[in-house]
């Protein structure tokens, strides 16, 4: 059965016995060379080297030397390699699937639920995906079939393909990072790294953040900060750096515990080799209250040559440590899995006599195919002339409806902008009161609805709108508690403005709160047992929190 196994590896990485797992940023080139084994994946050696100086890692052809260079100097002469793609550079969207779905189903339905939600035109893309596992519950009925699927630009394919051709290699695979870290991560673990764990990986270029639980991921996000010249800071400027970095990932792992309630991190496991991760860990686990540590790798390099900073190999390991076995390969933007063609034999002949029926029809009307020709060149032209003007048309209506506006503007008389902004610097603090609702009635009233931490903050908003000179009915104070803590409700009427024009200069915005972020979005849609809030109703309350 081993041996059975081992032939399977080999064959999946492309028959090669030795392979090299490659990952890069700006700053450095990271490589482990490895080979499949009867129990796996068996690490030889790791090198890590630093990008020269002026060398574009946008340009294929200057990477591309640089790794077959270093491939030389290592002694790797034959094989291929395995690349990933940055977080950054990929659209990640969890799918659920219905109890019961055959596998062979599962790439048409992949692509017919992600193409039409993608940020790109679907033949730009390359479209992956991997079954994720331990979510299927205990019982013997048919579970849905949990499914995260990777979106990338086919240009970012043909880039890493350039690479191989320049560095004289074969690539053999182009996997995902944030999936390759999850392999590390479970190679590595130790015992108590069970349950919800972060992994946070810092490269020069950017940070990933990634949860994982129970073996699949659950979130992941990456942080664009530029962590290339660290060591060239002072210290000041250098601790302002890592603070900012981790305010980023604290910020991250806290929303993900507070949307998803019950999920509780067990330990922040960090790698990297920019120089910061030392005080990135000791400032994590003061800020976050959690077991924070450097990623330990070390057992993977058993009886490998030694290497410096194992931890900054996490997703050339995890590219190594891939278990290009399993039944459901992972992510391979180079051979994704699509849908498979249905041969339909009764369409077939369909088409066949359809076919035959419109060589008959063509050849019937070819003795007046200069007449029809005539009328068809006429129809076209008539056609064209009928387009131009109707599009004519339609652009003096936008113009029109748009003087029509203008005009309404202007004999408004009321500045509404000021007036809004005005309004809105006589909020108290958003640690106090938020909104939840802007409304305008044809009347010419404004309707705010507020949420507020007590009643006394709710008659300080009327006391300052009074002040202010507006004429306005106070609503119903409610006591409708929101999961942020807020528990008075009400909604208060503008009647009436003030009669002097709002002085802008002459008033001052509450001050935001430092740590206003919203990275839900993705979290909402991770979670396959919660609809993700419309659209709408995210633009409406993220436009809140802004104001505040």
């Amino acid at each position: 059965m081993r041996e059975l196994v081992s032939k399977i590896a080999a064959s999946v990485i492309g028959g090669a016995k030795r392979f090299a797992a490659v990952d890069f940023d700006s700053s450095r080139l990271r490589i482990v060379v490895a080979e499949p084994v009867s129990d796996g994946t068996r690490v030889r050696s790791a090198v890590s080297v630093p990008m020269p100086e002026g060398l574009d890692v946008r340009d294929p052809q200057g990477v591309g030397a640089l790794l077959a260079k270093t491939l030389k100097d290592i002694g790797f002469r034959s094989g291929g390699v395995v690349m990933n793609v940055p977080r950054s550079q990929a659209v990640l969207k969890p799918l659920t699937l219905p109890p019961g779905t055959p596998q062979q189903e599962f790439p048409s339905m992949v692509h017919y639920q992600v193409e039409k939600e993608l940020p790109f035109a679907a033949d730009e893309a390359v479209i992956d995906f991997a079954v994720e596992s331990g979510r299927a519950g205990d019982s013997d009925e048919p579970q849905e079939v949990q499914i995260l699927v990777a979106a990338i630009r086919l240009s970012i394919v043909d880039y890493y393909i350039q690479i191989a051709e320049a560095a004289k290699v074969k690539l053999l695979r182009l996997g995902l990072r944030p999936y390759a870290n999850l392999c590390c991560v479970e190679a590595s673990a130790r015992s108590g790294d069970r349950g919800y764990v972060a992994v946070v990986q810092i490269t020069a270029d950017e940070t990933e953040i990634d949860l994982i639980s129970d073996g699949s991921l659950a979130f992941s996000r990456s942080a664009v900060k530029d962590m290339s010249n660290t060591d060239r800071l002072d210290e000041v400027s250098k601790a302002r750096a890592v603070g900012s970095l981790v305010s980023e990932v604290a910020r991250s792992i806290q929303s993900y515990q507070a949307i998803e309630r019950g999920a509780q991190v067990q330990a922040v496991l960090l790698g990297g080799e920019t120089g910061i991760e030392p005080q990135a860990t000791e400032q994590l686990s003061a800020r976050l209250h959690t077991p924070c540590r450097m990623l330990d790798t070390d057992r993977l390099f058993e009886g490998a040559d030694s290497v410096r900073m194992p931890s900054a190999f996490i997703s050339a390991l995890g590219l190594a440590m891939g278990n290009p076995a399993d039944e459901a390969p992972p992510f391979d933007f180079l051979h994704p899995k699509r849908p498979q063609a249905k041969k339909d034999v009764r369409k077939a002949r369909v088409i066949a006599v359809a076919a035959c029926v419109v060589f008959l029809v063509i050849a019937g009307l070819a003795v007046r195919s200069v007449a029809i020709g005539r009328i068809a060149d006429r129809v076209n032209d008539l056609r064209s002339q009928n387009n131009s003007i109707e599009g004519a048309i339609k652009l003096a209506k936008k113009e029109a409806d748009r003087v029509e506006a203008m005009e309404a503007w202007s004999q408004g008389g009321n500045n509404w902008l000021d007036q809004w902004a005005q309004i809105a610097c006589l909020l108290p603090s958003a640690k106090d009161i938020y909104l939840t609702s802007l409304k305008t009635g044809e009347d010419g009233t404004l309707s705010l609805t507020v949420q507020a931490h007590a009643p006394e903050t709710i008659t300080d908003l009327n006391k300052r709108l009074e002040s202010a000179g507006y004429s306005f009915k106070p609503g119903q104070l409610k006591e409708l508690p929101d999961k942020y803590g807020y528990k008075s409700s009400t909604t208060i009427r503008i009647t009436g403005l003030p009669e002097e024009k709002a002085d802008l200069s002459q008033i001052k915005p509450v001050a935001r709160p430092e740590d206003d972020c919203s990275p839900e979005e993705f979290v909402e849609a991770s979670n396959p047992s919660r609809r993700p809030t419309p659209r709408s109703a995210r633009r409406t309350s993220r436009t809140s929190r802004r104001r505040r």
